[in-house]
């Protein structure tokens, strides 16, 4: 159990750093973010010797935690403080009053270490993609059925898979998007300060972060989107600190910046549209102050974020021939326009639908629905029909398959899904949506200290949902692509929260919030941890099949238990584009290590991959097919190879 060797030059920086006497929450953001970099450099240069495993892995780790002790060692200059924030201001014991946000953490951390990956993405292609990367020592394309696990952004993944190898097991891969939470409550209460706020203000942004459904439920998952967050956190605080820092310190916040911005768009497609506004405050803010003499700086920045996505954009250029391959892709082969996630039709009418459609969703109340999953409860029956009736009113289709995401080839209908109030891929937040228009309407009609450098990071963040909305097709479970916007959004209610509201009751809405967070957390639809079937007393191994059901369990564990014992060693896999793959590994190899398993008869655009080593000279025992059938159900079989 040797997973904490990938996190030791994250501490060893974090200690340098401490000893220079940086502020905890700068030196938290920078180290990580160094650290994330570092994560895609020795990821990428393994990859291509072959070396993911084991031992060069813990070479390479420890090898970058003496280069920065000797780096550390001839650092030039005397101990610096970095830019100060306010610290101003008594909390108080109101600050007792945002205890069920510790709650929040620990729950999650518990969570995180107890269950295992079990979301329905990380079954299809999070974790599965990992599991090939293990058997091949390397990131790079293989034939399969499941595209996403190519063209999808890695960087999340590659943390897991460091922290796999590191571990022997997958026991600590929900902890990354836990730590990924625990950065941005640092990062986001360090943005309040760095907006003004003092410290009931910045532990408020902090609580309102902590209290956010999705973020709750995400926090103990191997989804991407709390890690996008972070990533966007430390990008706004560089941008921040190197708008009013010195010359010296400067290009080390754009640099910074860079890195961060790098980062972002390695873990998830929608950094490009949620950062764009960010980026553009950036180079404008240099150019300002600065003029030509920015150019330089901006250069390298930019410079940073093509070194770190070079390995992902060279495989996409030689797979799809495109550098983002085919990020727009969902999870099908075909390519048409209804399975495209980008918007077919443009203009200000596409920008309004997709604008209150998103919204509308975020509104949901989470009010559990008795009369089932999949048919909405009065609320969400309201909330979906004024949303319908003021598109039709404004002449838009609410189910324009242009600008609505097919789903698994079938028109998508419109509506509102607030009884999933406890699933990662569906959690509104209703009251962070309402607080953060009443923080921006606040800074609108009265005149706050700071009020320009307030309504500049609120028209950011508006701007990033604004080309969100303009560029990607609606789809039902877009609140989970909102997280990053929640999270950046924290940070200026809790500014507003304690310039407009007292003390007591700024820390009594937070922590209302707080504690009606704590409900999706316990009763989370794939890992609770109360109620009659919950994380504690169920077998780990019948954990990962939560989002897939009994039934499909039932057959997975009854084709495969007697493959390891009739000695088939070469497993092929024939799936649909959308199929649970990560518990075939886990079966076959738990009792079978050295099973080898791959895809075969692939006829997607990946499929010329398997004229490549190591899959060209890789000849089945046995297939494990489970392809789409007729109304709607699936074939599920083993059979001998063709």
């Amino acid at each position: 159990m040797f997973f904490f060797i990938p996190l030791i030059p994250l501490c060893v920086l974090l200690i340098v750093y401490k000893r220079r006497h940086w502020p905890l929450r700068r030196a938290v953001l920078m180290s990580a973010t160094i650290w994330g970099v570092m994560l895609a450099g020795v990821t990428e240069i393994l990859s291509l010797l072959h070396a993911l495993t084991f031992g060069p892995l813990c070479a390479a780790w420890l090898g970058l935690t003496v280069v920065i002790l000797i780096a550390a060692a001839k650092w030039p200059g005397a101990a610096r403080d970095a830019e100060a924030v306010d610290a101003s201001g008594r909390v108080g014991a109101a600050a007792w009053l945002l205890l069920p946000g510790v709650f929040i953490i620990a729950g999650a951390l518990v969570t995180a270490l107890a269950c295992p990956p079990n979301n329905y993405d990380s079954m299809t292609y999070h974790m599965a993609r990992v599991a090939h990367w293990v058997q091949d020592a390397s990131v790079e394309y293989y034939p399969t059925h499941i595209l996403r696990q190519l063209h999808m952004p890695p960087l999340a993944e590659y943390a897991i898979l460091h922290l796999q190898i590191a571990s022997g097991g997958d026991r600590f891969a929900n902890c990354v998007q836990w730590l990924a939470m625990a950065g941005c409550l640092m990062g986001i209460s360090l943005i309040a300060a760095q907006l003004g706020a003092g410290r009931v203000g910045q532990l408020l942004a902090a609580g309102i972060c902590a209290a956010i459904p999705m973020g709750a439920l995400q926090s103990s998952t191997t989804q991407n989107d709390y890690v996008l967050s972070l990533w966007l956190v430390c990008l706004v605080s560089f941008i921040l600190s190197a708008a009013n820092a010195q010359q010296r310190d400067r290009w080390m916040y754009v640099l910074a910046a860079g890195g961060a911005m790098g980062l972002a768009v390695l873990t998830k497609g929608t950094a490009y549209l949620l950062a764009a506004p960010f980026v553009i405050w950036l180079v404008a803010s240099q150019l300002r102050r600065r003029r030509l003499r920015a150019i330089p700086a901006l250069a390298a920045a930019g410079a940073i974020v093509l070194a770190v996505n070079a390995g992902f954009y060279c495989r996409n250029l030689d797979l799809y021939h495109a550098p983002l391959g085919w990020g727009l892709a969902g999870p099908h082969a075909d390519m048409s326009a209804g399975n495209r996630l980008d918007n077919q039709a443009w203009g200000p009418r596409v920008l309004a639908s997709n604008l209150l459609r998103n919204v509308a969703m975020e509104l949901a109340p989470p009010i559990n629905n008795p009369r089932g999953l999949r048919e909405g409860g009065p609320a969400d029956q309201a909330i979906t029909a004024a949303a319908r009736g003021a598109l039709h009113a404004i002449g838009a289709d609410p189910d324009d398959p242009q600008t609505t995401y097919a789903d698994f080839g079938r028109r998508q209908r419109f509506e509102v899904y607030g009884f999933l109030w406890n699933d990662e891929n569906f959690a509104a937040a209703p009251a962070h949506i309402v607080l953060f228009a009443a923080a921006a309407a606040g800074l609108a009609l009265l005149r706050l200290p700071q009020r320009r450098l307030l309504l500049l990071y609120a028209a950011a963040i508006i701007a990033g949902f604004l080309f969100f909305c303009l560029f990607l097709k609606w789809q039902p479970w877009h609140a989970r692509l909102h997280l990053p916007l929640l999270v950046l959004g924290s940070a200026l209610t809790g500014v507003v929260l304690e310039r407009l509201a007292g003390r007591w009751v700024a820390a009594a809405i937070v922590s209302v919030l707080l504690i009606a967070a704590t409900a999706p957390l316990l009763w989370a639809a794939n890992r609770p941890m109360l109620g009659q079937r919950n994380i504690f007393n169920t077998p780990r191994d019948e954990l990962y099949f939560a989002a897939a059901g009994p039934q499909q369990e039932a057959i997975y564990r009854d084709l495969l238990r007697e493959l390891p014992l009739r000695r088939f060693n070469k497993i092929g896999l024939v799936l649909g584009g959308d199929n649970i793959e990560y518990p075939i590994w886990v079966l076959l190899r738990g009792s079978s290590p050295t099973t080898e398993i791959r895809h075969v008869e692939v006829v997607n655009i990946s499929g010329v991959l398997a004229k490549r080593p190591p899959a060209a000279a890789f000849a089945p025992d046995i297939i494990f097919e489970n392809v789409p059938a007729a109304g709607g159900t699936y074939t599920i079989r083993l059979r001998q190879a063709f």
